[in-house]
């Protein structure tokens, strides 16, 4: 059976597959679901978004051009002006290691991670206003099938309040709405193929980020003065030749947000190791020694 989209005249209803009847609609649909599942997973057109596979904007215009329907842009991408930004604030206390989540210290360590999150958030905002940057843009497309009918629109936006999006380039931010603006046109007409085959209906590039659509990941605990000072101290007894102190403190400016605990416990764990290394060969045994000693023992007793 054909899967040419119909040629109707505009005033009339529009549909995308040739043939009236709810059977006829259902086989061609079902069989383009089929041939759309095959490539999708051959291809990887996919991406796995918490339980669920999400098709990326290849897949949407893959379905599209299966059926006869391509996005075409409506009205090209306008950029977004800047929301008025409060003034930053004080930086919140980091919370520290994270605690068990049955540790009835959890929410409040939750809470307090999620504020410094939206303190450095915010600041990063302020930040790519003051280099210039754009604070978002949007973009509309429509749907349309061979005969040049609409069967589809949709506006794609995309701005600096998602995490990911803050501190990118303005070409890169400006991608993100024409590429969501196209698969939102294409799914809404063609979502229904999308279930069929088996995929999650709304489009990979239109989920939040897989850290944001649960929570934020923990940031990664930093070393304090006092674990730095032990660090510093593990490494002058490895390597007494060196300033130990100076070393650590010129570490600490690679990292601005402070070193990270497990930088630090791979520092002790090095010198550690380095030192008993040490210790075991200045206790073992000279071989070559032994042996003279043997020899001139047992000369002596001839």
């Amino acid at each position: 059976m054909s899967t040419d989209v119909a040629t109707v005249p505009r005033d009339t209803e529009v549909s995308l597959f040739s043939g009236a009847t709810p059977d006829a609609i259902i086989n061609v649909a079902a069989d383009v679901a089929t041939k759309f599942a095959d490539i999708v997973k051959r291809q990887q057109l996919y991406q796995r978004i918490g339980q669920r596979d999400h098709v990326l904007i290849e897949g949407w215009q893959t379905v599209g051009a299966l059926v006869g329907v391509f996005a075409v842009k409506d009205g090209g991408v306008v950029e977004l002006p800047w929301p008025e930004l409060g003034p930053l604030g004080e930086r919140p206390e980091d919370p520290g290691r994270e605690p068990p989540r049955s540790a009835p210290t959890w929410p409040t360590w939750d809470g307090a991670r999620a504020a410094l999150a939206r303190w450095e958030h915010h600041r990063a905002l302020l930040d790519a206003r003051s280099e210039g940057l754009a604070f978002g843009y949007k973009a509309s497309f429509q749907a349309v099938n061979r005969a040049g009918q609409v069967v589809g629109w949709a506006e794609g936006h995309c701005d600096r309040t998602e995490r990911s999006k803050v501190g990118i380039d303005n070409y890169a931010l400006k991608s993100w709405p024409q590429t969501r603006g196209q698969s939102r046109a294409l799914a809404a007409g063609l979502r229904f193929i999308v279930k069929l085959a088996g995929y999650a209906t709304t489009p990979a590039e239109d989920m939040p980020d897989v850290v944001e659509s649960k929570r934020e990941a923990a940031p990664v605990p930093t070393l304090d003065l006092t674990a730095q000072e032990q660090v510093s101290k593990s490494l002058e007894a490895a390597w007494p030749m060196y300033d130990s102190v100076k070393f650590v403190t010129a570490l600490e400016r690679r990292f601005p947000e402070g070193i990270p605990e497990p930088v630090g416990v791979a520092l002790r764990a090095w010198a550690w190791f380095c030192e008993q290394a040490d210790n075991r060969t200045d206790a073992a045994p000279d071989a070559g020694a032994g042996a003279a000693t043997d020899t001139e023992t047992t000369g002596a007793s001839s």
